[in-house]
């Protein structure tokens, strides 16, 4: 799901990738990036990146930047440093907030500028950085990893000529308009900064150093201080995000699997690369923009966002905020559930030992999920309780024409011997229409109707081995378990002839198998060890084409699996005649 590395040979499109040419514009009063620094909560939850760390986090993105090409972007004024800090005094001190924590690393920067030690560089002329790499620290913002994909055009043109044992890079001036719309990147990436110490906690759902006062700070909708520092009206911060989401959406290779890492950890975004990595940046920011605009509504200083459309996309759609609903919906179109589509209830451990193996034969592995097994331990197991604790569907009441269905359904086959309260037909349909009422009365009262009913009926089904009787005798004949238990007990068993005689008459009797050989001396064979020993004969029966004898478990697996590939696609359920 990483994209491939771009290349470097393209020719440069200036305005093509840009992340908007509408950006916010900052106040007077943050028209120095020093004024970051006076705030006690600002940079506290994002990075200052030093040279070195710039250039690892842009190779993630796709741009490799080479010893002296970061300084000839600050030279041409296309990707200018957030703060420089010099080893002695250049400037006035600034007075900072003293209660600003260490988050990371920038209280050296906070402590710097109270010595007088940073400047702005947007303030003064390019200055050559020094030759060692010591001396010349400068700072990025991580808001300006969203230039990323202009510069790797703009690297395109760089021109190299060898100076001794290093290469001295120079770069062509850029036009006007791309100097004017790297100009906005940045401070777009300033007015995010400003927003960040808010936002970024509750878009990353990381806190850094946390305290009751920052707790206070980040859950608060009242303006912040540095909320004055932006000169943006409302609407502008809008237009910047949505534009902000439509453009990631156009060039992120993930296409629709941005779904899916929309749903994802926030820590695992950071594992994207190339385009698919810039294009979460776009959408991080935007959420900043988008959470600070409905803080404005909340408090009174812009008019409410309208809802999102439900009848055509919207940027908005693409929101780093996904609900329930949205969450389940991915799952459910990209097959990420790990909710078995079917289960099929097992009466014991003979059948416990062969189903798997009998599945396989089929294509289908229990460990791919679509069907899992679970043991009744017994024809008494209680299959009501089973039907509530794995059937019952989640379901949103409010779907486009019933009741939408927000994970995968699971239905239920119920597999046991023919005795008991299985003994008839009747008294299996009897069963399955008690797990049936079981799941009804399980899901919301709104959506408990008859068609609800009728289309819960499809996720019940109750089996029998047939008129053979229990598991061993239905699928075996008298000579074919004689031979397996033969092969356990060897001789302490009569002969296969005299043994073949005895499971017959065990057969009409009592209809244990384990009774043949319970009175044998120095003999353990259990019902398992017995079934390890005939699969051999049940495979090759299952995989011959001219067997015509009847595998009840065969049938009744490759209708578990018919049943789970019906019930994966399901999306909503009927609640009245009208849908």
């Amino acid at each position: 799901m990483t994209a491939q590395r771009p290349s470097r040979r393209a020719k440069p499109s200036p305005a093509s990738s840009l992340p908007s040419r509408v950006s916010l514009m900052v106040a007077p009063a943050v028209a120095s990036t020093l004024g970051l620094l006076r705030d006690r909560w600002t940079l506290s939850q994002t990075r200052l990146l030093g040279e070195r760390e710039f250039e690892r986090e842009a190779e993630k993105r796709g741009l490799r930047l080479r010893p002296g090409q970061l300084e000839q972007f600050h030279r041409r004024g296309l990707l200018v440093p957030l703060l420089r800090v010099w080893p002695s005094r250049v400037a006035p001190p600034i007075r900072t907030d003293s209660k600003a924590r260490s988050h990371t690393g920038e209280w050296q920067v906070r402590r710097a500028a109270a010595e007088g030690r940073v400047t702005d560089p947007a303030q003064h002329a390019f200055r050559r950085w020094p030759r060692n790499a010591h001396d010349r620290d400068v700072r990025y913002s991580e808001y300006q990893l969203l230039a990323v994909r202009q510069l790797r055009d703009l690297a395109a043109g760089f021109q190299g000529r060898r100076v001794g044992d290093d290469i001295e890079w120079t770069l062509p001036r850029a036009s006007v308009e791309v100097q004017e719309v790297m100009t906005q990147s940045r401070n777009l990436a300033v007015a995010l900064e400003l927003l960040a110490s808010r936002y970024r906690p509750q878009v990353l759902a990381t806190l850094r150093s946390p305290s009751d006062d920052l707790y206070s700070h980040v859950d608060g909708i009242e303006p912040m201080p540095e909320w004055r520092r932006l000169a943006a009206k409302p609407d502008v911060v809008l237009s910047q995000a949505e534009h902000l989401l439509r453009t990631a959406d156009w060039f992120d290779p993930l296409g629709k699997w941005g779904r899916v890492a929309r749903i994802g950890a926030p820590s695992k975004w950071g594992d994207l690369r190339f385009d698919a990595l810039i294009a979460m940046d776009f959408r991080i920011a935007a959420e900043h923009l988008l959470l600070f605009r409905e803080d404005l509504a909340a408090c009174g200083r812009a008019p409410e966002l309208k809802p999102v459309s439900t009848e055509w996309r919207e940027a908005r759609h693409s929101r780093l905020v996904v609900d329930a609903r949205e969450r389940a919906e991915t799952l459910l179109d990209f097959r990420l559930s790990e909710t078995p589509a079917v289960v099929v209830a097992l009466e014991g451990e003979t059948e416990m030992q062969l189903a798997p193996r009998v599945l396989a034969l089929m294509g289908v592995e229990e460990r791919q999920g679509l069907i899992q097994f679970v043991n009744l331990k017994g024809v008494g197991g209680d299959v009501r309780l089973l039907g509530r604790a794995l059937a019952v569907p989640l379901l949103d009441p409010n779907g486009f024409r019933g009741a939408r269905v927000l994970r995968r359904l699971t239905a239920l086959v119920i597999a046991v011997d023919a005795e008991h309260g299985y003994a008839t037909p009747e008294l299996c349909e009897r069963k399955r229409q008690e797990v049936v009422d079981e799941i009804l009365g399980s899901v919301p009262s709104e959506v408990r109707t008859p068609k609800m009913r009728s289309d819960l009926e499809h996720l019940v089904v109750v089996r029998t081995w047939g008129d053979g009787g229990p598991f061993e005798f239905s699928h075996f004949s008298d000579a074919e378990l004689a031979r397996g238990i033969r092969s356990l007990a060897r001789t302490a068993s009569p002969p296969v002839v005299e043994l073949t005689g005895r499971v017959a008459r065990h057969r009409a009797g009592d209809r244990n198998v384990e009774s043949i050989w319970r009175k044998w001396r120095s003999v353990t064979i259990t019902k398992p060890m017995l079934a390890d020993a005939l699969w051999p004969v049940l495979e090759r029966r299952l995989v011959s084409r001219h067997s015509r004898r009847r595998v009840p478990i065969g049938e009744i697996l490759e209708e578990a699996v018919q049943l789970a590939q019906h019930v994966s696609v399901v999306r909503e359920l009927r609640v009245t005649d009208e849908e």
